[in-house]
């Protein structure tokens, strides 16, 4: 337990260093050019930014869970070979496939996979 708690604290003081030394062998000199934004290398050609409809962010977000639902099912498809007691293990699968079909089942509806 102690040479645990030894890494754990080596690796900490490793990372603090190596996250601050660029800050203390970095130049120091301030150039307002330096310090204005950029894009790709060019500089900033508008004062705002560009705002985008809120069905980006829904394709997003369905995105990201039907994701993390195919990571779970992977997961519990690799613990279903060695466990004996099968049927609760499917049981449970079973449920959370259901939700994730619901889920999809209400995106639809609510058209999500439309654009306009």
């Amino acid at each position: 337990m102690i040479e645990i708690l030894i890494a754990i604290i080596f690796f900490g003081i490793i990372a603090l260093i190596s996250a601050n030394i660029s800050g203390f062998l970095g130049p120091k000199s301030k150039n307002p050019t330096k310090e204005t934004p950029f894009e790709c290398g060019s500089p900033l050609l508008e004062k705002f930014s560009v705002s985008y409809t809120p069905i980006y962010f829904f394709v997003a977000i369905a995105f990201l869970i039907f994701d993390v639902e195919a990571s779970y099912l992977l997961m519990w498809a690799l613990i279903l070979r060695g466990v004996t007691d099968k049927l609760t293990l499917l049981i449970v699968g079973g449920l959370f496939f259901v939700i994730i079909i619901l889920a999809f089942a209400y995106i639809w509806k609510k058209g999500g996979f439309e654009w306009e």
